[in-house]
């Protein structure tokens, strides 16, 4: 992982924080190990969020208008922030893991991987100014 990805995990790792307790987080960011742009994916569980602050939050990804399209969905404990069609791709089936899906996007649609990979940034510093 390189030093700006280390960043941008670090960076959502602490505005997580700042919105409850994390219970555990998966963040995927970053390029492929042969260096492939990729899809990033975020998995996490707050042990109690703060409802006003996860409505900030939501609120600022909702709004955001990127390169690709986004999607925050929280299911029973777990929240997920995801581009949208690597969502729907995977939603639809044939795939073992989301990892699976994740390498497909960076083999066949490595200028939406780029893409997405720039949005998160630009996510980042969304809820950033929404938290502030």
């Amino acid at each position: 992982m390189e030093a700006d990805d280390r960043s941008a995990v670090a960076r959502i790792m602490a505005l997580l924080g700042l919105v409850g307790e994390v219970e555990w987080a998966r963040i995927a960011v970053g390029p492929t190990l042969d260096g492939k742009p990729r899809p990033p994916l975020l998995v996490w569980r707050f042990k109690q969020g703060d409802e006003p602050l996860e409505e900030r939050f939501a609120l600022a990804v909702n709004a955001f208008r990127g390169r690709v399209g986004w999607l925050l969905e929280q299911t029973d404990r777990n929240w997920v922030l995801i581009p949208r069609e690597l969502s729907e791709t995977f939603g639809r089936g044939g795939w073992r893991t989301d990892s699976e899906a994740i390498l497909y996007f960076a083999e066949s649609r490595p200028d939406y991987s780029r893409d997405s990979m720039e949005d998160l940034e630009d996510i980042i510093l969304c809820i950033e100014h929404a938290l502030e």
